[in-house]
This record gives C-alpha cells, sequence and structure tokens, in this order.
C-alpha cells in the first residue's frame, strides 16, 4: 500500500485527486493547517504538493501571505521524509516576453510580473535543490468540478455579467482528469524534472464569455507554451483547451 500525502485537499486540485486517489491501493494522508505535527511523523512514498495562494488583483497587500502560503509552506514540506514529490507551479513563472515559454529557458526573475509567479519559482527552486526524486509541473489554468472560484469558473458556469481581462485577453486550459492521468503515470514510473503541462491550443476570452458584454482591463496572455517535452512521455497527456472549455461550459 502507497503512503500519498496530498496538500491542500479542501478545493481545487487537491481535493479532486484526494478524491480520485482514495483507493484500496493506497493510504492517503491530508495536509492541513493543524496536523502538520502530526503528518511529520510519517514516512511517505509519494508526496503532491497542490496548496499554494493563487493569484489576485490586490496583490501590494497579499506580499507575506504569499509568502507563507507557497514558500514558507514548501520549506515544511521538503523537511517530511519521502521517495518522490510532485509539486505544482503555474506557466505565469515564464517572463512575459517570451516568444516560446520553454522549459529549460534561463529565467530572469526582474521580468516577472507580480509577487505570486516569483513565490512559485522560488518554491520551485526550494524543491529542487532538497530533493533527491521531484516532478515540477508548470500549469495553465487548470479546470475541473472542484475547482476554485475565480473569473474562469464564472465564466463557464454563466455565474457573472463582468469579466476582469480585456477582450485580447488568451488562455490555456488543462482538465483535472488529465492531470490525474500524469499522477497514475508518475505514481508508476521513474518520471522526474520539469515539465510544461498545457494545451496544444489557447483559447481566448471572446471565446470563453459569449453572451457577456462587459469586460475590464486587464490583459493577459498566456502565450506561446513548448509542449514537447510533456508530449515526448504520452501523447495523451496533451489536448486542446477548446474541447477542454466545452467539457465544463454549462
Amino acid at each position: 500500500m502507497k503512503k500519498i500525502l496530498i496538500t491542500g485537499s479542501k478545493s481545487g486540485l487537491g481535493k479532486f485527486l484526494a478524491k480520485e486517489l482514495n483507493t484500496s491501493s493506497n493510504k492517503l494522508f491530508l495536509l492541513n493547517r493543524k496536523n502538520y505535527k502530526i503528518i511529520k511523523k510519517q514516512f511517505y512514498d509519494f508526496i503532491i504538493h497542490c496548496a499554494g495562494k493563487r493569484p489576485i488583483y490586490s496583490e501590494n497587500n497579499e506580499v507575506y501571505n504569499y509568502y507563507k502560503d507557497n514558500i514558507k509552506l514548501t520549506e515544511k514540506i521538503v523537511e517530511l521524509k519521502y521517495k518522490k514529490i510532485i509539486f505544482f507551479s503555474t506557466i505565469d513563472v515564464y517572463e512575459k516576453n517570451l516568444k516560446i515559454k520553454k522549459e529549460n529557458k534561463k529565467i530572469n526573475i526582474n521580468n516577472l510580473k507580480g509577487i505570486y509567479p516569483l513565490t512559485k519559482l522560488i518554491s520551485e527552486n526550494i524543491i529542487s535543490e532538497k530533493s533527491k526524486n521531484f516532478l515540477i509541473l508548470r500549469v495553465p489554468t487548470l479546470i475541473g468540478k472542484t475547482m476554485k472560484r475565480t473569473s474562469i469558473s464564472k465564466i463557464l458556469k454563466r455565474k457573472t455579467d463582468f469579466i476582469p481581462y480585456s477582450k485580447k485577453s488568451s488562455f490555456n486550459l488543462i482538465d483535472y482528469k488529465t492531470i490525474h492521468r500524469i499522477i497514475d503515470y508518475w505514481l508508476k514510473n521513474d518520471l522526474r524534472g520539469i515539465f510544461n503541462v498545457a494545451s496544444k491550443k489557447n483559447v481566448k476570452i471572446s471565446d470563453l464569455s459569449k453572451g457577456i458584454n462587459s469586460f475590464g482591463n486587464n490583459n493577459y496572455n498566456v502565450g506561446n507554451i513548448s509542449i514537447n517535452k510533456i508530449k515526448k512521455v504520452n501523447k495523451s497527456f496533451v489536448e486542446n483547451s477548446i474541447d477542454v472549455m466545452r467539457r465544463h461550459s454549462i
């Protein structure tokens, strides 16, 4: 029986994976804000680190919370005893002006936009320096039944009349189920390093928001994401943002 620790299991991807991995062959441990001392006593075959503070607009007032929820938590996670760890980073760790976002590209932190990608990049470095066997997935917008309440989730569920993004904005969508397939592969195989996990085509905000006429000024462009590395592992890990959108739109 595999001992698996999951962080961030109260919502979003962590909640989804906690349900999907709750099988007779796995013994799950779910980290929360109160049980770290108990969690620390165990040895884990696998750690799935989903927890972290997601991006918001009022970032200037949230610097300490980003440090606490992203960097400090990751430092505590790597102090545990484990064989393998997977960490969910973000595609936003890449500089905005890159023609193509590729895993081996050196990143100039001075060109990152906001505190969120910086704390994620620092967390990546902590994982890679402190862990012998690690997998870091740089992901775009994750979509699934247990996804947190965001502008994109409101759009897909038709629960908003206003979008804070400009009409020119573009996103890349990945289904929770695709992440689950990658996790299953990782549990059984020696997959390690840093991988972009993204769909082969982006989606425009205008395609997501049909019927909505009120837009904001926040211009977000996810950019051109290289997926060749993860595609070589398994072609089924790559899909299309439009298909993900259609599966989860009401």
